[in-house]
């Protein structure tokens, strides 16, 4: 019998190994692959309860916001009803049994997204130009800030894009990685 194993949809892009990054002076965009992402549906006040009592995150309650758990989690509002929780590693969600637990028979669901979505962040003085090539977002430090979160499109892609301090989150479909990936590539020349 065949064996299941995770393979990043950029395997191509670097014959496989590790993950995917483009390093510049002033602009890194790099490949997250298998990051764990949980998508929460239901009544808000369950989940924000079942949120609060297994200390994962706070349910954000405001559209296009996240926020960011001391745990590393961040838990985004994704439409009405939904949100999106994103960890950095595996051990952050030790707590999705406890949370779907306690989440039996009410209607409210923690659905494992995490291969639906691929993961790349953007670092960088030069980030906001990146993305700025292929996405009509108002990018701007005074209008797109920490802590918002919107869904759009880059190069005719839909995306779901985080503001950090640090830089960005872009969230894909993973059948559409490799394309926004070879695009990232192409749009990164110009900066070098």
């Amino acid at each position: 019998m065949s064996e299941l194993y995770r393979q990043s949809p950029l395997n191509t892009s670097n014959g496989g190994e590790a993950p995917v990054a483009i390093e510049l002076a002033e602009l890194r965009v790099r490949e997250k692959p298998f990051i764990p992402k949980r998508l929460l549906q239901g009544d808000p006040t369950l989940l924000a309860t079942a949120l609060y009592n297994s200390d994962v995150a706070s349910l954000p309650k405001v559209p296009n916001t996240y926020i960011e758990g001391s745990n590393g989690l961040l838990c985004l509002w994704f439409r009405p009803r939904q949100w999106l929780l994103l960890a950095e590693q595996n051990t952050s969600l030790q707590a999705q049994a406890e949370l779907q637990a306690q989440l039996v028979e009410s209607g409210t669901y923690v659905i494992d997204v995490t291969d639906k979505y691929h993961c790349f962040t953007i670092s960088g003085a030069r980030a906001s130009e990146l993305l700025a090539v292929g996405c009509s977002l108002n990018l701007r430090k005074e209008k797109f800030t920490p802590g918002l979160c919107a869904q759009t499109l880059i190069e005719q892609v839909p995306v779901i894009v985080c503001r950090r301090s640090q830089g960005y989150i872009v969230l894909v479909e993973r059948a559409l990685a490799n394309h926004l990936w070879l695009w990232f590539c192409h749009a990164s020349r110009e900066f070098k």
